[in-house]
C-alpha cells in the first residue's frame, strides 16, 4: 500500500499559495521584511529598556542626593556628614596628616576636599581635611569675616551679619 500525498500537497498550495505565485521581487521582499519585523521590534525593545534604565537611574540619583543633602543650603545633611567624617577620618589619622572641624554659616568657605554640611538649625559644620589647628584658626577667621564683611540692604536699611565659630 502506497501513500497518497498529493491531498496534504493540495493543502499546502491552498495555504501557501499567495507565495508561490509571487514573482522573485514580491518574494524577497517578503522574505527581507520576514527578517527586518523581529529586528525593528527588538531595537524597540531594546531602546524602550534604555530609556527605563536611564530613568530609574536619575531618580535613584535625585533620591540619593535629596537623601544626603539639606534641601536649603545643598550641603550635606549631619547623618551624610557623620558618614563622610568618619571615612576620612580614619584615612586622615592612617596617613598621620591633621584634620580639624570648624563650624561655619556659609557652603562657599569649604575647598574641594572639605566637607560641609548642615548641622542642625543655624548650624554648620565644615571638616578641614589635612588641616592642622594653626590653619584651622586662620580658616575660622577667614570664615568670620567674610561673614562679618557682608552687607544687605533691606528696605533701605543696611544690616550686618555676625557669626561665632569654634573648633573642636
Amino acid at each position: 500500500s502506497s501513500i497518497d500525498c498529493r491531498p496534504a500537497a493540495r493543502r499546502f498550495q491552498q495555504r501557501f499559495r499567495h507565495f508561490l505565485e509571487m514573482d522573485d521581487t514580491a518574494w524577497w521582499m517578503s522574505v527581507i521584511m520576514a527578517a527586518l519585523i523581529p529586528m525593528i521590534a527588538a531595537s524597540t525593545c531594546a531602546y524602550i529598556w534604555y530609556e527605563i534604565l536611564r530613568e530609574l537611574n536619575t531618580a535613584y540619583r535625585r533620591a540619593e542626593m535629596l537623601a544626603n543633602n539639606d534641601a536649603l543650603t545643598g550641603l550635606l545633611n549631619r547623618r551624610r556628614f557623620t558618614e563622610v567624617a568618619r571615612e576620612n577620618l580614619v584615612c586622615q589619622v592612617a596617613a598621620g596628616q591633621p584634620t580639624s572641624l570648624l563650624a561655619a554659616t556659609i557652603k562657599r568657605c569649604a575647598r574641594a576636599q572639605d566637607a560641609a554640611a548642615r548641622w542642625g538649625g543655624e548650624e554648620f559644620v565644615l571638616l578641614l581635611n589635612g588641616t592642622n589647628h594653626a590653619q584651622a584658626v586662620d580658616a575660622a577667621e577667614k570664615v568670620r569675616k567674610s561673614i562679618a564683611d557682608q552687607r544687605i540692604i533691606a528696605n533701605g536699611l543696611t544690616l550686618t551679619i555676625t557669626a561665632s565659630v569654634g573648633l573642636v
